[in-house]
Formats: C-alpha cells, sequence, structure tokens
C-alpha cells in the first residue's frame, strides 16, 4: 500500500487533534468545580458534538478518502 508522505503526515495531525481537543475537554470538566456543581452539561454537549463531527467528518469523509486514494495508487 502507498500514501503520499503529505497524506499521512496530515493525516496523523488531525488524530493528534482529536487526541489533544479530548483531552483538553477532560482536564476542564475534570478540574472545574463549577462544572461539576452543574453536572458539567455544557462541556459535555460540546464533548458530544465534537465527537459525532470526528465521526461524520473524519472517519466518514477523511479515513474513506485516505483508503481510496491508497486503492487507486496500488
Amino acid at each position: 500500500m502507498l500514501y503520499h508522505k503529505d497524506d499521512i503526515k496530515r493525516h496523523k495531525k488531525e488524530h493528534q487533534d482529536f487526541i489533544d481537543k479530548v483531552n483538553g475537554l477532560y482536564q476542564k470538566i475534570k478540574n472545574d468545580k463549577s462544572i461539576k456543581n452543574n453536572y458539567g452539561i455544557e462541556m459535555m454537549t460540546e464533548l458530544f458534538n465534537f465527537l459525532r463531527e470526528w465521526i461524520v467528518h473524519h472517519i466518514m469523509v477523511t479515513d474513506k478518502n485516505l483508503l481510496l486514494k491508497n486503492n487507486k495508487v496500488v
């Protein structure tokens, strides 16, 4: 299987950005007392929306396109 170096680099960055975003939201929820007091509804909504967008866009579009591009190169 062959991938273009820039595709792999960009793809790895997207995954790292995903990890950083989820970790950042986790730290906000973990450390903010006001979030704990109101059950973190706003943070959980932000996390849900981010994860939904990741699934819809990244997995269904970006990962799929990378796979299709790879299959055309082989």
